[in-house]
């Protein structure tokens, strides 16, 4: 299976070309006006269409998280050290 994955202003374009002359490409598109939303959807799109995610059963399973940065700090952190008078 070949997938080709485009960017787009607002997310992805997924295309598969057809397998025989007798079925047309197929295109996915993935939308969303968050960068990183945009991404997660389309890696799960992807995962689908690969089709070895495994199940909650499984031993082992693949999964896609959207978790916040080892450097991010959340604004009522910023401005507890902002009163405090201490920098991040």
């Amino acid at each position: 299976m070949i997938l080709t994955i485009e960017t787009a202003t607002n997310g992805y374009i997924i295309r598969t070309p057809p397998e025989s002359e007798d079925y047309a490409e197929y295109v996915e598109v993935v939308e969303n006006d968050n960068p990183i939303n945009a991404t997660h959807d389309m890696l799960w799109s992807v995962l689908e269409a690969i089709g070895h995610r495994g199940s909650r059963y499984d031993e082992r399973r693949i999964g896609i998280t959207i978790s916040p940065g080892d450097k991010w700090i959340s604004t009522v952190e910023a401005k507890q050290w902002d009163t405090e008078g201490r920098t991040p």
